[in-house]
């Protein structure tokens, strides 16, 4: 297979993006000017997307969480 330095761009950017750095810091690493060539280089795989939820999940289940719906 061959690969292109666009494609390589690509994958740097999505692994960037699923890194958890935030949307600002890609764009000054990438260069990128408009959150519209932030969305056209960085594809979120599918994967992260399905961890995403799961997260949100596991935050309200911690202990700190249960202490929390304890007190309100």
């Amino acid at each position: 297979m061959k690969a292109r330095f666009r494609d390589l761009r690509h994958t740097a950017m999505t692994n960037l993006c699923e890194s958890g750095a935030s949307d600002e810091t890609v764009q000054v690493i990438a260069g990128h000017v408009s959150q519209r060539m932030l969305r056209h280089y960085a594809h979120i795989r599918t994967e992260a997307k399905r961890k995403a939820p799961q997260a949100i999940v596991s935050q309200s289940t911690t202990p700190a969480a249960a202490e929390d719906k304890a007190a309100s």
